[in-house]
């Protein structure tokens, strides 16, 4: 995939998980975080506000997880 494609792709996913409720946008972080991950395979420098959404929707699928875990 092209510099470009990967760019518009990331820029795409983002855009759906911004219009998702926010109680459900943690489903979308394994698909954001492997379009990150290709971007920076590839050399591509992740832009800071797509470094802060994934951040939150591991922290998120994180919690999601875990939620009702017994202690």
């Amino acid at each position: 995939m092209e510099t470009k494609e990967l760019i518009r792709e990331c820029a795409e996913v983002a855009e759906r998980i911004e219009a998702t409720a926010p109680e459900r946008q943690h489903l979308f972080h394994f698909e954001f975080h492997a379009i990150l991950q290709r971007m920076k395979a590839k050399g591509i420098e992740i832009p800071a506000q797509a470094r802060a959404l994934d951040e939150r929707l591991g922290d998120a699928a994180f919690e999601a997880e875990h939620e009702n875990m017994p202690l």
